[in-house]
Protein backbone atom coordinates (compact mmCIF):
# COMPACT_ATOMS: atom_id res chain seq x y z
CA UNK A 1 0.00 0.00 0.00
CA UNK A 2 1.36 3.39 -0.58
CA UNK A 3 2.18 5.39 2.12
CA UNK A 4 -0.28 8.03 1.24
CA UNK A 5 -3.24 5.79 1.67
CA UNK A 6 -2.41 4.86 5.13
CA UNK A 7 -1.49 8.13 6.42
CA UNK A 8 -5.51 8.76 5.54
CA UNK A 9 -6.70 5.75 7.08
CA UNK A 10 -8.37 4.78 4.12
CA UNK A 11 -9.79 0.73 4.85
CA UNK A 12 -8.30 -1.82 2.99
CA UNK A 13 -11.30 -3.00 0.81
CA UNK A 14 -11.83 0.99 -0.27
CA UNK A 15 -7.87 0.74 -1.48
CA UNK A 16 -8.58 -2.24 -3.26
CA UNK A 17 -11.71 -0.65 -5.17
CA UNK A 18 -9.83 2.08 -6.09
CA UNK A 19 -6.97 -0.20 -7.53
CA UNK A 20 -9.83 -2.16 -9.70
CA UNK A 21 -10.97 1.46 -11.00
CA UNK A 22 -7.79 2.50 -12.15
CA UNK A 23 -7.12 -1.23 -13.33
CA UNK A 24 -9.83 -0.62 -15.24
CA UNK A 25 -9.22 2.87 -16.64
CA UNK A 26 -5.48 1.47 -17.77
CA UNK A 27 -7.32 -1.21 -19.53
CA UNK A 28 -9.73 0.64 -21.02
CA UNK A 29 -6.80 3.11 -22.63
CA UNK A 30 -4.70 0.33 -23.33
CA UNK A 31 -7.64 -0.87 -25.95
CA UNK A 32 -8.22 2.47 -27.60
CA UNK A 33 -4.44 2.78 -28.07
CA UNK A 34 -4.35 -0.86 -29.65
CA UNK A 35 -7.88 0.08 -31.82
CA UNK A 36 -6.35 3.56 -32.69
CA UNK A 37 -9.53 5.08 -31.78
CA UNK A 38 -9.86 8.57 -32.89
CA UNK A 39 -9.94 11.36 -29.92
CA UNK A 40 -12.80 13.38 -30.17
CA UNK A 41 -12.63 17.46 -31.36
CA UNK A 42 -13.59 18.56 -27.96
CA UNK A 43 -10.99 16.92 -26.54
CA UNK A 44 -7.89 17.58 -28.56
Amino acid sequence: MSGHATNITMIGSLFGELLAVVGMANETNRLAVGYRVPIDKAFE
